[in-house]
């Protein structure tokens, strides 16, 4: 069952990371998927009351300025600018949450049971719900210098 979890929340959290970047630069979906690694203290203390650190509280503050100051451009009137935050960067943060679960999901897992049995009903869960997925997918084309020179949707298959 714990393989299962893991291979639905790596599933999810990749199908909400790549949708995301039809919406956002890829460099800033790279640093918001890694919030993920500074929300895993973060969500360990507030669901599993357990206590962090002073320097991963440092960390994840100086990380979220981070973030604040990457997804939110600087305007000319000041104060929060919450209307340039674009559809990718909120679905690119809804994978870094759920990595984050992934994350700690797993390290509850592997006290459980051994990595072998977890990696191959994590992989096959993931597998198996991205081919269920690839039908719903938008089509793909294959760019050359500006120009599409092949395209085809996986409806088609």
């Amino acid at each position: 069952m714990a393989g299962a979890l893991l291979g639905f929340l790596l599933w999810f959290g990749s199908e909400l990371q790549i949708s995301g970047l039809n919406y956002t630069m890829p460099s800033k979906s790279a640093f918001l998927t890694g919030m993920a690694v500074v929300l895993v203290p973060v969500f360990l203390a507030v669901f599993w009351k357990r206590k962090i650190g002073v320097w991963s509280s440092v960390g994840v503050v100086l990380a979220f300025v981070g973030l604040y100051l990457l997804t939110v451009p600087a305007s000319g009137h000041g104060g929060l600018n919450l209307e340039s935050i674009s559809r990718g960067d909120l679905l690119t943060l809804g994978a870094a949450v759920v990595f984050a679960f992934h994350i700690i999901s797993m390290g509850h897992a592997t006290r459980a049971y051994y990595w072998q049995q977890i990696a191959v009903l994590q992989t096959a869960t993931a597998a198996l719900l991205m081919i269920a997925a690839v039908p719903v997918g938008p089509p793909a084309y294959v760019v050359w210098s500006g120009r599409v020179i092949w395209g085809f949707s996986l409806r088609d298959f």
